[in-house]
């Protein structure tokens, strides 16, 4: 048997940036009021690979297409089962994971073939700061370059402000309100990264890695490896060159 290879037409030209925002169901992003993420190319429900980050974002990483999306892959050059953090740096791009995902932890082993694999801690808003290591990363480094950027503002605790308020107790205040809210708040940041960006030739991709369950909508609180429901499978997705 043959070896077969996991590339494709390569534009080694062309940098990646891809903007993951943490448990965001399709329907938050819709109600969100986010000018700059929905005028972000043609935003469209797909279906993630699974209900949960860890075996959704190795899906992302094997460059699987997600369900429902006509075949669109997160690296549109490489195969489906490459193996992106790895792959991506032996066609010459400066690889870079970026998350306060305190999951990602358990499995950093698997994130050794990034250039730079940056884990922020505690439980904040870092979708600011995450933005300034971005333009960072493209004014010092001269090779293409591939971003992968897990945020968490979208995932409860929904930090859409830097402190907690007495909205967090307030019954009026449910985690679907919440994540909205979240979504409205990185919008401005996703607006400031898309701006920088602009005129580097980045093929910039928007989705969320699953969705979320709110208590008083769907009986379930949350998400998880024992829970399903078709809202955490919907999530949105799109993607421009800026």
């Amino acid at each position: 048997m043959g070896v077969v290879s996991i590339m494709g037409s390569v534009d080694i030209e062309k940098n990646y940036v891809q903007w993951c925002m943490d448990s965001l169901r399709w329907d938050s992003f819709c109600l969100a009021n986010s000018p700059n993420m929905k005028g972000h190319g043609k935003p469209r429900k797909v279906y993630s690979r699974a209900g949960f980050t860890a075996p959704s974002i190795f899906s992302t990483f094997m460059n699987v297409p997600w369900y429902q999306s006509n075949g669109e892959k997160p690296i549109p050059f490489m195969k489906s089962w490459a193996w992106l953090p790895r792959d991506m740096r032996k066609q010459g791009y400066y690889t870079v994971f970026i998350s306060a995902n305190p999951m990602m932890e358990l499995y950093k082993w698997k994130f050794s073939d990034f250039d730079e694999y940056v884990s922020l801690k505690g439980c904040r808003y870092y979708a600011d700061e995450i933005v300034d290591y971005v333009k960072r990363i493209y004014e010092e480094q001269k090779k293409p370059k591939y971003v992968f950027l897990l945020l968490m503002e979208t995932h409860q605790p929904y930090l859409y402000k830097k402190h907690h308020t007495k909205e967090y107790i307030t019954e009026n205040y449910r985690p679907i309100t919440r994540q909205i809210k979240a979504a409205e708040a990185l919008d401005r940041d996703f607006a400031h990264l898309k701006r920088f960006l602009t005129g580097t030739d980045t093929d910039l991709l928007l989705f969320s890695d699953h969705g979320d369950l709110d208590l008083k909508l769907e009986g379930s609180q949350g998400h998880g490896p024992s829970l399903f429901h078709p809202k955490l499978f919907e999530i949105p997705l799109s993607r421009d060159t800026v």
